[in-house]
Parts: C-alpha cells; sequence; structure tokens
C-alpha cells in the first residue's frame, strides 16, 4: 500500500522523532537538571479536587497502559482469551471502565486549574498543552471504543503489527493508514505525548520514588483540640439533597433497563417465561443483600465516597450487557447491575445526615423519588432500542451515570459528624431489635411491590394484555411515576401524623388493590395498579419517615437492613409469578398472596386489631374496662386493659 506523504509523516518519521527526542531529552534534563523532574505537587494549594483527580486519572492511565502493554508484548494469548464471547465483553466493559475513570480525573484535573485562583497562575503554558493533550487522547480512545467496538480484538491485528515494526525499524504505516480518522488521530496524540516528556512534567512517571517506600510515617499533632461536638445540627442541604436524588434515580435506572428491555430480550435470545423471571429477578437479589454491608460502610466511612464506588460500579455491567448473547451471560451481568439498587441504603444514610428529625421524612421521601429512575428505564430503554439500537437501551444511562458521578465527586459532601466513628458492633447493635425487624416486614412489602410490580409489568402486560413492548413500557412508566410521586407525600404525611399511622391507612388498600389486579380485565386491573401504586409509594415514604426516628445513630446500618427486606420483596415475587404462570397458566394467585401478606403486615403495625380493637396501645391511652383483654396481644402495655 503506497502511504500519502501525511501518513508518511505520522506513522513512519513522527514515531522515531518522538523516541529520539524523549531518550535524548530526558537523559539531558536527568543528569544536568535533575531537580526538576518531578511533578511539582500543588497539593497545598487545593487539595480536595486533586486527590480524585489524581486517583481517577493516575490508576485508570496505569491500568490502560498495562492493558496496551499485554496486547502488544503478547497478542496470540490475548487473541485466544477474547475467542469466547463472554470473555470478550468482559474485556471490553474493564477498558471501557478504566478509560472512563481516566477521562474523568483529566476533566476534574483541568476543571480544578480553571477554577481556582492560586493554580492558575501557576500553570505554565507547557501544562495547558500537556492537559490538552491528554483530554484529547482520553477522549479519542473512548470514541473508539464506544463507535468502533472490540478494540480488544482488532488492536492485536492491526496497532500491535504497526507498533512491532517500528521497534524492529521496518515501520509499516500500511496497517494504520487503512484505519478510521479516528483512530488516526489516536495514534498521532500517542507519538505527540512520547514527544513531550522532555519538556513536560511527564517526566516524573519515569522516575521512581522509592525512597517513600522505606521512609518512616509522619504523624502530625493538632495544636488545637478539635470537638466532634461542637458542629451545629445541620437544617438541610437542598444540593446534597439533589446530588443524592440523581444518583439515585441514575442507578435505579441503570437496574430498570433490564427489566424495560426484557419483552426484546425475550425475543432475540428466545427465552421462556420462567427465564425472564428469572432473569429480571436476580439483579434485585444482589441490591437487596448488598444494601446491608453498603448500609454500614456508609455510617463507617460517609456516604461520599461509598456513593462514588457504586456508581463506578453499576457502569460497567451496564456498558457489557447490551453485548450478551446467552442466558448465562445475561445473568452473569444482570446480577452485577443488582449494585446499582443497592445503591439506596447508601443514599439514605448521606441525606439524613443533612436534615433534622422533624424534616427527615419529608427529604427521605424527596430522596426515594429517584424510583423515577426505573420510570425513566421503561419508557426510555425500548425506544432507545428502536431508534439508536440495541445496546443503546443500556448504554445511554450508564454514560449518564458516569457524568453525574463527576458531578457527584466534584460536588458531594459529607454532612458534619457530631459523634466519633462507630465500630463495627455498634453500627451492627441495632439489628437486634425488634422495631428494625417489623420495619423490614412493611418495606417487604411496600418497596417490594414497588420493584416487583416495576420490573415484571412490562412481561406481564405483553403477555395478558397481548400490548406492545412500548405500550407496555409506557404504562408501567406511569405506574412508577405514581408510586414515585406519593412517596414524598408519605414522607410529608408522616411528619405530620406518624408513620405508623400512614401505614395503617396503605395497607388496607393494598388489600382492596390486590383485590382489582386479581379479578381480570384491563379496567379492575387498572384501578388495581393505580390504588397499588397510590398506597406502596404512601408507605414507602412512611416507612423511612421511622427509620431514622427509631435509630437516629445507626441510620445507614439499620437503611441496609430494612432496604435488603425490600429489595427481596422485589425478588420472590417474579419469582413466584413466573411459577404460578408455568404451573396455572394464570398469575392471580401471586395477587391473592399479595392480598394476604399485607394483612398480615396490618396485624404488625395494629395488633390490637387481632381483638378487634382500635385503641391505640401507645402510653396514654384512656382508662376504661376491655371486654376484650384475653385475646389482645398488647394486655399487658394497655391502660385499658390494666383498668379492667
Amino acid at each position: 500500500m503506497n502511504l500519502s506523504a501525511l501518513d508518511l509523516l505520522l506513522f513512519v518519521v513522527l514515531p522515531y522523532v518522538a523516541l529520539f527526542t524523549a531518550i535524548a531529552g530526558m537523559t539531558y534534563r536527568y543528569w544536568k537538571q535533575p531537580r526538576t523532574v518531578s511533578s511539582f505537587s500543588s497539593q497545598l494549594l487545593e487539595n480536595r479536587k486533586q486527590f480524585w483527580a489524581v486517583v481517577l486519572f493516575h490508576y485508570g492511565v496505569l491500568a490502560t497502559l498495562i492493558g496496551h502493554a499485554i496486547g502488544l508484548l503478547w497478542p496470540r494469548q490475548v487473541l485466544g482469551w477474547n475467542a469466547q464471547p463472554l470473555r470478550l465483553y468482559v474485556l471490553e466493559a474493564i477498558a471501557v471502565t478504566l478509560g472512563t475513570t481516566a477521562f474523568l480525573g483529566i476533566v476534574l484535573a483541568i476543571t480544578r486549574r480553571a477554577s481556582t485562583r492560586r493554580l492558575w497562575a501557576v500553570t505554565s503554558k507547557t501544562d495547558w498543552v500537556l492537559l490538552v493533550l491528554l483530554f484529547g487522547q482520553l477522549l479519542s480512545g473512548l470514541i473508539i471504543a464506544f463507535f468502533l467496538p472490540w478494540g480488544a480484538y482488532w488492536y492485536q491485528v492491526s496497532a500491535v503489527p504497526y507498533l512491532r515494526s517500528v521497534f524492529a525499524f521496518h515501520p509499516d504505516g500500511a496497517y494504520v493508514a487503512a484505519m478510521p480518522a479516528i483512530v488516526k488521530v489516536h495514534v498521532t496524540g500517542a507519538w505527540l505525548l512520547v514527544l513531550a516528556i522532555p519538556f513536560t512534567r511527564l517526566a516524573h512517571m519515569l522516575v521512581a520514588p522509592l525512597t517513600y517506600v522505606f521512609r518512616k510515617p509522619q504523624v502530625s499533632r493538632w495544636r488545637v483540640a478539635r470537638s466532634l461536638g461542637a458542629a451545629a445540627q445541620p437544617s438541610g442541604n437542598a444540593a446534597q439533597l439533589a446530588l443524592a436524588t440523581g444518583a439515585f434515580a441514575l442507578c435505579f435506572a441503570v437496574f430498570g433497563s433490564v427489566s424495560a428491555m426484557m419483552p426484546i430480550i425475550r425475543g432475540q435470545l428466545h427465552l421462556d417465561p420462567l427465564q425472564a423471571s428469572i432473569v429480571v429477578a436476580v439483579p434485585v437479589l444482589l441490591g437487596s443483600l448488598g444494601r446491608i454491608p453498603l448500609g454500614m460502610l456508609t455510617d463507617r466511612y460517609g456516604g461520599r465516597i461509598v456513593f462514588s464506588a457504586v456508581m463506578a460500579c453499576s457502569i460497567v455491567p451496564a456498558l457489557a450487557i447490551g453485548h450478551v448473547t446467552t442466558f448465562s451471560g445475561l445473568l452473569a451481568f444482570g446480577f452485577l447491575l443488582g449494585i446499582a439498587l443497592a445503591s439506596f441504603s447508601v443514599g439514605v444514610a448521606f441525606t439524613s445526615g443533612w436534615y433534622p428529625p422533624s424534616r427527615q421524612g419529608t427529604a427521605l421521601g424527596m430522596y426515594g423519588a429517584g424510583n423515577i429512575g426505573q420510570s425513566l428505564a421503561a419508557f426510555g430503554s425500548p425506544l432507545l432500542a428502536a431508534g439508536l439500537g440495541y445496546v443503546w437501551g443500556f448504554q445511554t444511562f450508564a454514560i449518564l451515570l458516569a457524568i453525574w458521578l463527576v458531578l457527584f465527586l466534584t460536588f458531594a459532601r459529607n454532612a458534619p459528624s457530631l459523634t466519633p466513628p462507630k465500630s463495627l458492633m455498634q453500627i451492627m447493635a441495632p439489628l437486634k431489635q425488634t422495631a428494625s425487624w417489623k420495619l423490614s416486614l412493611y418495606y417487604f412489602l411496600t418497596f417490594g411491590g414497588f420493584v416487583a410490580m416495576g420490573v415484571y409489568l412490562p412481561i406481564f402486560l405483553t403477555e395478558t394484555f397481548h400490548l406492545t413492548p412500548k405500550d407496555a413500557g409506557f404504562r408501567t412508566a406511569l405506574f412508577i411515576v405514581l408510586a414515585t410521586a406519593m412517596r414524598p407525600v408519605g414522607g410529608w404525611l408522616s411528619d405530620k401524623v406518624g408513620g405508623r399511622a400512614v401505614l395503617t391507612m396503605v395497607f388496607p388498600v393494598v388489600v382492596l388493590a390486590a383485590v382489582g389486579l386479581a379479578i381480570g380485565g384491563m379496567a379492575p386491573f387498572t384501578i388495581g395498579g393505580i390504588g397499588m401504586a397510590t398506597a406502596i409509594g404512601l408507605g414507602n415514604g412512611a416507612v423511612f419517615k421511622l427509620v431514622p426516628e427509631y435509630f437516629a445513630a445507626t441510620v445507614g446500618s439499620v437503611t441496609g437492613l430494612v432496604g435488603a427486606a425490600g429489595g427481596l420483596g422485589g425478588f420472590f415475587p417474579p419469582l413466584l409469578l413466573g411459577v404460578l404462570k408455568k404451573s396455572t397458566g394464570s398469575f392471580m394467585l401471586g395477587f391473592v398472596f399479595l392480598g394476604i401478606f399485607a394483612v398480615m403486615c396490618l396485624l404488625v403495625v395494629r395488633p390490637k386489631l387481632f381483638a378487634f380493637c382500635l385503641v391505640p396501645p401507645e402510653p396514654g391511652s384512656p382508662s376504661r374496662t376491655c371486654s376484650r383483654q384475653r385475646y389482645c396481644p398488647c394486655a399487658r402495655s394497655c391502660a385499658a386493659a390494666t383498668a379492667a
């Protein structure tokens, strides 16, 4: 292949100019100007943004470079690894995640220097040139990853032979000249970065500070005692609430994309009803059980770092699942997507710390409105898949979540702590109390019903009423929107009349709604669905008004337990409905069991109903003779019973 003059210059001449300049320039700089071979840290001028920029960029770039080097040194082994599609999907997802991490780091680094006056003053022109080169290189790499997929495969048969020919002094630029323009830009950018090494801060990457490994730890002492109790209790923070709500909404959208796309997935992978039920239920399993350790970690380390880690871990399977072609691969990446659902317990602990008890019901209700993310997925994923392609039904929300992760890392702050950090045993102590398990039971019904209806409605509507995936997604989105909108209302009502009073009204409505769902026919089902969405939305807000009210010091761990119960409430019903549909040909028994369980919850929240008694069991009840105390489980604590 005859190369053009430009290709000859960029892919044959430039590599040797860059390599010679880098070697000669670094040799001269190291021996003649050794003190300039440094990164010249600006940590003392600004530390908070610098930490995240450095961590994200360095770890992302280092891992990405190692991946490129492995492909260059062992191309046959990498091609053998990629021979199985699932391995290729995993490798692609890891590569995209690492590239995204490095890109977020360089964006934070540029933003930090541009927005901090002291840093702007000490940033040289070569620093800006270097930042622009790094930004362009990482951006072009991400564009290649998204629009020219399977780079882990074609890199071995195009870029690797080219690089080996350069290092063997027989350069063959034809390998690159035949590639798309964005690949040429990426390769040229790499050689320009090599050329810039001797003249910029990149020089410090060739110098390992080994003395730091053997240096004794530095001890810092504060001259002024810092009192943890000196800080005033926060009165609220709308910005932090908005950041947490947005993060939870996008996590929920990533999680909900699987169920939203299930009618399309079933057609592509030829799944039966039970397999479809398993796929939509599996993410809920990790999303449920993961809430317990995440809640404890939030109590220990704060919501900012834990929430950021959860968002980062949710992006990887969301990018990969759209390329899966087997049932086992769908289960594997679907399970990993459950980490997005587990983010709920992190946000509750993060948000409640910013608000006093009198406003926590409303604040947590607004945070819980992030459930709207599942509505976005239910309505948006089928539309995106139809308009842009199948994979974009999943990847769109992953990209949005990555953008929100940058915003969260930049602006999110933990609430000031009024107490010292607790030990693991102190964090787990509330789990021994009966109240935490009662709240778990209530949430098993309210949030479990929300998740189960949200993930299974598209399947139910397409099978029972023969709706199109688009129409089923629209109706599911309306259900989720109504339930989500009622959640802040439930928190607000709980602030006014108490959480137990709201739950006492919610559970009977759930029973009536279950009857409407079980009858059959579009009209009763629609009425029952509206009643169900209203009731469980109010119930979700009421339950999480009671959590910080009962367990103010360990909100995260109790939220983890309660949230896990709610998630499990969304895990089992889809499986049960799938089994019932396969064995009986109908979903009716599933809604009957739902009504029975709602009656059980009503008897737990108001146990005196066993004796047909509506006297509240709290102290202060009027003294009068009670003829039903023999049948009442609260007779020992009831003022009316003791008067008898």
